[in-house]
């Protein structure tokens, strides 16, 4: 699954009279993952890649040895924090999600409980965040603009970080997260993305199972950066050594979709050898 094409369809950043609102995304320290994150997955390197996955250890088994995706892989790659507060709910939360989302989203008790009705009291829909909140301006009240900075947010995080399988709606427990704007770049958005991806790597090594959520910029990028003997992308040659890793290469889309190139990839791997890693 690859949410980049819903993600840039929330064009904030087009929006010439919204300064309010982009100081509080950019204060969030997640505004880059919008640049970051390649517009489709390449299905080629993600299949061959959770082909070696193993659960048990969380780890990719090679000719070689096991790898993995590291904190400091995160860190680079996405240009996120791994540190400071975990990403998840406090012990004393009493807020239920239909709290959540009038208090904090200031939506109206009707919406809420429509919402929460559609997707069994755990999720919102992006395509309702965007239509709610993307016309937000500067001359909207301070608060209105704080409820769209956070449904922006929880619009973010479903296409990036934290996107499942139905790629159309986003969990509410994430808002938890974001009731502080002043805080939310303060938390291990990498820790939680890096778990998120474990999970679902774990599950889509399964038999039979045909889907992957997760952030695949994150397994594709750290592809790229380690596998220098079975992917060769191109270079952005205007990338900076300052920027996010992510940004260093442009993805190519000609390693072909069919079961033959597959076993390509899958040779390329048997052949490797940890001095091409």
């Amino acid at each position: 699954m690859s949410k980049t094409s819903t993600l840039r369809e929330w064009n904030w950043w087009g929006n010439p009279n919204n300064s309010i609102f982009k100081g509080y995304i950019q204060r969030s320290r997640l505004e880059h993952l919008i640049r970051c994150s390649y517009r489709n997955a390449d299905k080629i390197v993600v299949s061959t890649f959770v082909e070696r996955w193993h659960p048990e250890t969380n780890t990719f088994h090679m000719p070689f040895g096991e790898m993995t995706i590291t904190l400091d892989d995160v860190s680079s790659i996405l240009g996120i924090l791994v540190s400071g507060a975990a990403v998840a709910p406090l012990g004393d939360d009493d807020d239920t999600n239909f709290e959540l989302l009038v208090k904090y989203l200031g939506v109206t008790d009707e919406e809420a409980t429509e919402q929460l009705h559609k997707y069994s009291d755990e999720y919102v829909s992006l395509s309702w965040l965007r239509a709610r909140f993307s016309n937000v301006s500067d001359t909207d009240s301070e608060e209105y603009i704080m409820y769209s900075a956070r449904a922006y947010l929880l619009y973010l995080l479903g296409c990036t970080l934290f996107v499942d399988k139905t790629g159309t709606r986003v969990q509410i427990v994430y808002l938890r997260l974001l009731r502080n704007l002043n805080s939310v770049a303060g938390y291990s958005w990498g820790s939680g993305c890096l778990a998120w991806l474990y999970r679902q790597l774990g599950q889509a090594s399964r038999s039979k199972v045909k889907q992957i959520a997760g952030y695949m910029t994150l397994l594709e990028a750290w592809v790229y950066k380690h596998m220098h003997g079975v992917v060769v992308p191109d270079h952005d040659l205007d990338y900076l050594e300052v920027q996010p890793r992510a940004l260093r290469w442009i993805p190519r889309r000609d390693n072909g979709t069919t079961s033959v190139d597959v076993q390509k990839y899958r040779q390329r791997l048997d052949a490797l050898n940890a001095d091409q890693v």
